[in-house]
């Protein structure tokens, strides 16, 4: 019964959708009205979708979740996303980790040392008060985002995304790790150990 209705609620909102233009992709200058026009026909969507997203059934929102972060508009994916990050709905709150870290071509990291940390603040200083790493490969299937192999998930060179929380181990010279738990403010906070490191560096991972 569920498995039919969020069947038929994907396709219902499929229709919302495409009913409505999906994409707003367009290499000329636009004027203000057609500015205007693309503001009201965006919030308008939204509108159309609410009723899915705020569904008392978890099955119906999270097809009306899936279904608006593959729409193709970013706009729209964005503030879907952002509005289940901050979801009551657990699981909801988990798609949507796992939607923003499996799609992101990179892992970046906000260093925030504590005052008093010289060491940890010339860590972060060296590095622009950023951590970076590229994704080379995604391996959902393991909750794995590889740091070093397009073919494999090294466990010493990657991304770990399970439940809400997410970790990282790096060993290109130095080892580098990572613990961070998506807190009530949909902020996906931690710490940041170097192995040159007397205490770990407080630190938030991008995710907008």
């Amino acid at each position: 019964m569920h498995l039919m209705k969020s069947a038929m609620a994907a396709l219902g909102l499929a229709a919302v959708m495409a009913s409505s233009g999906a994409g707003f992709a367009q290499t000329k200058v636009k004027s203000v009205e057609e500015m205007i026009a693309e503001i009201e026909a965006r919030s308008g969507r939204y509108a159309k979708l609410e009723p899915f997203l705020a569904s008392s059934d978890p099955s119906v929102r999270r097809a009306a979740f899936q279904t608006a972060a593959s729409s193709g508009d970013p706009l729209l994916r964005a503030r879907v996303l952002s509005d289940a990050l901050n979801s009551g709905d657990t699981a909801l709150r988990i798609a949507a980790l796992r939607e923003l870290m499996f799609s992101r071509p990179n892992f970046v990291v906000d260093l925030q040392p504590e005052e008093g940390d010289e060491q940890g603040a010339a860590w972060a200083a060296k590095r622009g008060g950023l951590f970076t790493l590229k994704i080379n490969a995604r391996f959902p299937e393991l909750n794995c985002l590889s740091l070093y192999s397009s073919s494999e998930c090294d466990p010493g060179r990657a991304i770990g995304v399970e439940g809400l929380a997410v970790t990282m181990v790096s060993t290109f010279g130095a080892e580098v790790r990572g613990h961070f738990l998506l807190n009530d403010e949909a902020e996906l906070v931690g710490s940041l150990s170097d192995n040159s490191l007397e205490k770990a560096i407080p630190a938030k991972i991008v995710l907008f």
